[in-house]
């Protein structure tokens, strides 16, 4: 279930966000509220599929997806994803 990885995606989103408020100051990124809308993103798309029907199906994204997110994000915060951009940012994993 493994698909391609587009590199380019964190460096469209911050494009994106940053047009996005290109009036503003400052942009203010709602993680709480973002990864909640990905999150209903990735559950109307599965739902789309009569492959997600089967339970096991579901357990199996379920834990594809935990895996990447446990994996990457760690990798992102140990790379310092964001402190070049991100005010507060901190390399290391810390915040």
């Amino acid at each position: 279930m493994d698909t391609p990885r587009n590199p380019q995606t964190p460096e469209t989103m911050r494009t994106t966000w940053a047009r996005a408020q290109a009036d503003a100051n400052v942009i203010a990124i709602r993680t709480g509220e973002t990864i909640e809308a990905l999150v209903r993103c990735l559950i109307a798309v599965a739902s789309l599929s009569p492959y997600f029907d089967t339970l096991s199906h579901v357990r199996e994204l379920a834990e594809d997806v935990a895996k990447r997110i446990r994996r990457d994000v760690a990798k992102a915060r140990a790379e310092g994803f964001g402190e070049d951009f991100i005010f507060g940012a901190r390399p290391g994993g810390t915040a």
